[in-house]
Formats: structure tokens, C-alpha cells, sequence
């Protein structure tokens, strides 16, 4: 019914207003636009009602709903595609066994409300339209990874009640036995999202929808996208069954806040993928609001309602990780005209000072590598070439902060380049460009002991 209104608003719209006089109707008076309505769900009810495969999908969902518990999944409505909401969850955060390294996130009274105003511009997939908008495309993209690398769908409960929908999926003939968990961006789902890119690689994969996202409930506010990626975490382990070492986390844009989150909160997951990310969303609101907005104020309702301080959870997990640049992302700058304030460039400059401050101890060293993230590409290559990485890799294969006292502040800044090429990668094209099939890859170990 939902679209049917929605292809033929205009008509109903029209009957309203030019047949506004209340009518009788069994005794009650009633305006003639509540009647179409009443007609319509009476028409689709018959229809459903005589439809012998809409039978069926009644008999399998209720059986679905009794078995789905016990067994962990949805059998036998699996191939269908339909208003998830209409099942029990899967999976409780209640029931995890897991321990997050991080705090409980803080209730606070007002977020959702904030969240409520906020979300069109900081999460715009929130607003319902835009999940009604692209629903047929989003039934396709779920259809071919239902069909052609076994996904199942799976509804999880969050301890604040909220659900969330998600997508499991992995390919007949699998690379490594590794998880891929996307966490998409602030424009994507978890169908269109970056766990397509893992399932043509050969991993399995893990999407889910940001809060309010899809069939997910809830708002998109710091503490309940927080509370969804443990729930997300929490269910790969005890019911996909794979150990936190075998999970890389995959965040795009936005979605680098949940990937980060959930890497300190489990720093024993295998690895981290951060994609198209910033450090701080306070730092973009200068080149994203207008003037005449006041910034100051529109800065202390990102930090109370999102807490998109990605960097400050990124330093807190000492695993691998791997970023990726899009060289003409202007979304992601604080001054649009210059390639030097992407905001990858200060996340990665703040993760290698605090995993190898004996490195940096000089503004040398700090600059050398804010030349080489400001440069070209094809100067960029050639200072990559001039590199003695076989000196600096021996050099960090044993990385001690002792080792370094005896060593030049040109060899230093040496390292210091060679370090940010070995945690960034580069990527031509806009913010929304399709990540390089070469990068869909576990991230590299780069010891460090500092």
C-alpha cells in the first residue's frame, strides 16, 4: 500500500481536495480520502488473501518466529524478501559474553531529541524517505548477495531496546578464514555498502544498518551507534562463531567512527581498514556550515550527540591498520581548495606521533611527512622512490625507541615518511569512489614498541 501511495500521491491528493464533503458510510460520516484508503488495504487484504505463494510466505514466517530462536536463523523464510520487522531477534546484547575495553556509553536525556533535528544533515539516510527512495535498489543488492553468496538476514537487539538489521554473507570458496564487518557511511547501506567489495575478494562479510538506517530502529546518536557495533561484535563471536582475531573492521566515512570504537573496545580483532575517514567532525563543520550558522554552538551539539571524535578512539587500539585517502575528496577538507587539509592527513599524523613519538621529537620529521601528504602523485612516487626501505624496514622489524637516539634527523624524517606510506594509502577520485579492488585486503602488521 505504502507503494502504491507512493507512486500515485498525486492522484489521491487531487480526489481529496476536489471531493471534500464528508460522505455516509455505514451509518458514520466519513471524508471520502479515509474511504479510498479503507478500499485499498481491503483490495490488497483479498489479494494477499488469494494468493497462494503469500500463503505460504504466512505458514513459513510463523514458523520462523516459533524455530528461529533455537536455531539461530531464519530457515525458511530466508529467500524471501519483506518487512524484516515482522521477526523476533536473533541475537540480545543482553546474552553477550564479550567485555568491551571502553566505558558503557552515558544516557543522556535530550540526544535523541537533538539527534531528532540533527540527523538530516550529519546521518541524511535516517530520514525515511530516503530509505523508501532507494528500496528497490536495495531488494536488488540484497537479492544477488542472498542468491549468489548465501546470505542471511539477521535482526539483533540492542541492550536499549533498539534493532538492528543486518547481513551476513560469505562466498563458496573462501580466501582466508577471516570476517569483514562494513560499517557504512553516512549516505549507504549495508547492502550497497563496502561488504560487496569483501565477498568478490572471498571473505566472508558482516553489513549492518546505522540506526534508523533501513529496517534498523532507533536514532543515529553516539551511544545507540555505539551500543550497535557491540551488538554487532558481540554477535560475529558467539553466533557466527568467529574469535575477535579473526574480525577486520571496515569503516567508510562516518562509519570510521563505529569501526574505531569497536577496535578499542576489542583490541585483539585482526584488523582495522578505515576508508574516506576524518579525525574529528568538529573540524569539518568550518568548511560545511555557513557562516552565518553559529559554529561554536553547532560544535558542542555534534560533540554531545555524536561524539564523532574518531582519532581519540583510534589511539587507543594498537592493532593494524590501514587508511585510505581519496586524493579528490573535497568532503573531507577543512579548506576545500587544498589537498593538504584532508582530514586522513591529521589522523594519520596524530596515529603515527602516538605509536612513534621517539620518531617525531623533532618538527622536522612532522613536516617531512605533511610535504609528502601535500604533494601530487607523481612527486609523491618520487619521493616514495628515494626512500632506503630496506634500511627502514630493518630498522622498524625490532622498533625500539632506544634505537633511534644515534640516528641522524635526516634518516629519522626518512623513517618518518616511510611510516605514513606503510599506514596511508592513496586513491584517486571523489569522496564516494569505489574503493580499489587492491585495498580490499587484511591490514599489515607495522611493529612498533615505543
Amino acid at each position: 500500500s505504502i507503494r502504491i501511495v507512493s507512486r500515485f500521491w498525486t492522484l489521491f491528493i487531487i480526489f481529496f481536495f476536489s471531493f471534500c464533503t464528508l460522505v455516509p458510510f455505514g451509518g458514520l460520516v466519513v471524508p471520502p480520502f479515509l474511504t479510498s484508503l479503507f478500499i485499498l488495504f481491503l483490495v490488497r487484504g483479498v489479494g494477499r488473501f488469494r494468493n497462494t505463494t503469500y500463503r505460504q510466505f504466512i505458514l513459513d514466517l510463523n514458523l520462523d518466529t516459533r524455530q528461529c530462536l533455537q536455531q539461530r536463523e531464519y530457515t525458511c523464510t530466508k529467500y524471501y524478501d519483506f518487512d524484516i520487522t515482522a521477526l523476533p531477534p536473533l541475537f540480545n546484547q543482553n546474552q553477550s559474553r564479550l567485555t568491551p575495553n571502553t566505558p558503557k556509553p552515558p544516557t543522556h536525556p535530550f540526544d535523541t531529541c537533538l539527534a531528532s533535528v540533527l540527523s538530516c544533515f550529519v546521518y541524511p539516510g535516517s530520514v525515511r524517505f530516503s530509505s523508501y527512495r532507494a528500496s528497490y535498489d536495495l531488494a536488488a543488492a540484497r537479492h544477488n548477495i542472498i542468491s549468489n553468496f548465501n546470505g542471511v538476514r539477521a535482526r539483533l537487539q540492542c541492550n536499549s531496546n533498539q534493532i538492528l538489521d543486518t547481513l551476513y554473507a560469505k562466498p563458496k570458496y573462501l580466501v582466508p578464514n577471516l570476517l569483514a564487518i562494513s560499517c557504512v557511511g553516512n549516505l549507504s547501506y549495508q547492502e550497497l555498502g563496502g561488504m560487496n567489495h569483501w565477498l568478490r575478494k572471498g571473505y566472508a562479510a558482516l553489513g549492518w544498518n546505522h540506526c534508523g538506517y533501513g529496517y534498523s530502529s532507533g536514532s543515529p546518536t553516539g551511544r545507540q551507534e555505539k551500543e550497535a557495533i557491540l551488538t554487532i561484535v558481540s554477535y560475529a563471536v558467539q553466533v557466527l562463531g568467529y574469535p575477535l582475531e579473526r574480525i577486520i573492521l571496515h569503516g567508510n566515512s562516518i562509519g570510521g567512527f563505529t569501526a574505531c570504537y569497536a577496535a578499542a573496545a576489542f583490541p585483539n580483532i585482526h584488523g582495522l581498514l578505515l576508508e574516506a575517514t576524518f579525525d574529528d567532525i568538529a573540524n569539518l563543520v568550518p568548511a560545511l556550515v555557513p557562516c552565518c550558522l553559529p559554529h561554536g554552538l553547532i560544535k558542542h551539539a555534534l560533540r554531545y550527540c555524536y561524539d564523532l571524535n574518531i582519532i581519540a578512539y583510534l589511539k587507543m587500539y594498537k592493532g593494524p591498520v590501514t587508511l585510505i585517502r581519496k586524493t579528490d575528496d573535497i568532503l573531507m577538507r577543512s579548506e576545500i581548495d587544498e589537498v593538504s587539509t584532508n582530514r586522513a592527513n591529521f589522523l594519520l599524523l596524530e596515529l603515527i606521533k602516538k605509536r612513534y613519538g621517539s620518531v617525531f621529537t623533532s618538527e622536522e620529521s612532522l613536516e617531512s611527512v605533511r610535504i609528502w601528504l601535500g604533494v601530487e602523485e607523481d612527486v609523491r612516487c618520487e619521493i616514495e622512490k628515494q626512500l632506503d626501505k630496506e634500511k627502514c624496514s630493518n630498522h622498524l622489524e625490532n622498533f625500539d625507541s632506544s634505537l633511534l637516539e644515534g640516528l641522524s634527523d635526516s634518516f629519522k624524517q626518512e623513517i618518518a615518511v616511510f611510516l605514513a606510506s606503510q599506514f596511508m594509502k592513496n586513491q584517486k577520485g571523489p569522496h564516494s569512489s569505489v574503493l580499489n579492488f587492491d585495498y580490499i585486503q587484511p591490514p599489515a602488521h607495522v611493529p612498533w614498541n615505543d
